[in-house]
């Protein structure tokens, strides 16, 4: 409360610490499938982390944008199981997505989901895959610059 920070430095705090662990567990998940499952990931080991370091921002952002628009831990809770709940059924990630299209555009997860298939299994390069970064690169910076806005410091 008494800090001298700013919001957008606080935010960054809280992010950088998630996102470093976060980047530790994709390059543990991409070497033990890659060495011991012996999925050829090797060659596309760059296409697969920026897009892993590029969905890991956006749902960390999306975290922090639900922490600053919450008012209590509970309330964080139950926003984030209603926004979970919803993306993960209809991105494309566990189901097919012809039915619900328009509204699988809405998530972040459909475009990771998108772009991973189409580098691990055809082996596109980032040229193929470009409008995914960007979509979910622009849903980052929206998701920080809300949480920004939205954060205010309060006694707990």
């Amino acid at each position: 409360m008494a800090s001298p920070i700013t919001p957008s430095e606080l935010i960054l705090g809280k992010l950088l610490p998630h996102l470093g662990i976060s980047l530790l567990n994709v390059v543990t998940i991409l070497f033990v499938a890659d060495r011991w499952f012996n999925v050829p990931l090797w060659e596309r080991l760059p296409r697969l982390l920026a897009l892993c370091f590029l969905f890991d921002l956006t749902s960390l952002a999306t975290g922090l944008l639900i922490s600053a628009v919450s008012r209590s831990q509970f309330q964080a809770i139950q926003i984030a199981v209603f926004y979970i709940l919803p993306v993960f059924m209809l991105s494309g990630a566990y189901a097919p997505i012809e039915a619900i299209r328009p509204i699988s555009y809405l998530f972040p997860l459909m475009y990771f989901c998108r772009a991973v298939r189409a580098v691990t299994l055809r082996g596109t390069s980032f040229l193929l895959v470009w409008k995914d970064l960007a979509i979910l690169g622009g849903f980052v910076l929206i998701f920080l610059y809300w949480a920004v806005l939205s954060f205010k410091k309060r006694v707990a």
